[in-house]
Formats: C-alpha cells, sequence, structure tokens
C-alpha cells in the first residue's frame, strides 16, 4: 500500500540499499572468504559499527562522544590483533 506513494528518493534509496549496501557487501564478503580463512573476515563484522559512526558524522552530523572513540578504538585493536594472530594449523598460539 505504500509503495505507489514512494517518491523517488525514496526509489533511490530502496536502490541504494539493495544494490549499493547489501549487493556490494555480499560480493565484497564472498571474494575475502575466497582469499582469507573464515575467522579472519568474521573479524571485520565489528567494523561495521565505525563505519555507521562516521557516516553519521559525515551526513548526520552526529557528535562524536569520548565512549564512542574510546569503543572504536578497543574494536580496532581488536580486529587487528586477529589478523596478525598465528593461523591455527600447525602452528601454537601459545
Amino acid at each position: 500500500r505504500e509503495l505507489p506513494n514512494l517518491t523517488v528518493s525514496g526509489w533511490g534509496s530502496i536502490i541504494f540499499l539493495g544494490l549499493g549496501c547489501s549487493g556490494v557487501g555480499y560480493l565484497t564478503w564472498y571474494s575475502a572468504l575466497d582469499q582469507l580463512e573464515v575467522s579472519r573476515v568474521a573479524s571485520f563484522l565489528y567494523v561495521q559499527p565505525l563505519i555507521t559512526l562516521v557516516a553519521a558524522v559525515i551526513f548526520l552530523q552526529e557528535q562524536v562522544t569520548t565512549p564512542a572513540v574510546v569503543g572504536g578504538l578497543i574494536v580496532l585493536l581488536s580486529v587487528f590483533i586477529i589478523q596478525r594472530a598465528p593461523k591455527a594449523l600447525g602452528k601454537d598460539v601459545l
């Protein structure tokens, strides 16, 4: 019942979400899975809230708070540690 009332901007948003966000996201995800271990690719899911924060600051003029910065740094450090960890097969972790 709402579809006939969508504006051009509304249709553009739907197309962007479908093709831009979802489509490019899935293509990037699966191409990364072809080249890296699942655990290493999955760690990048934790970066998504930081990308959302940056987009909110740029497009919505949101204010960045100290807890958001500290949390973002913790997330980035965690992803960095996961990416630098030795591979599980053939190497002792400790």
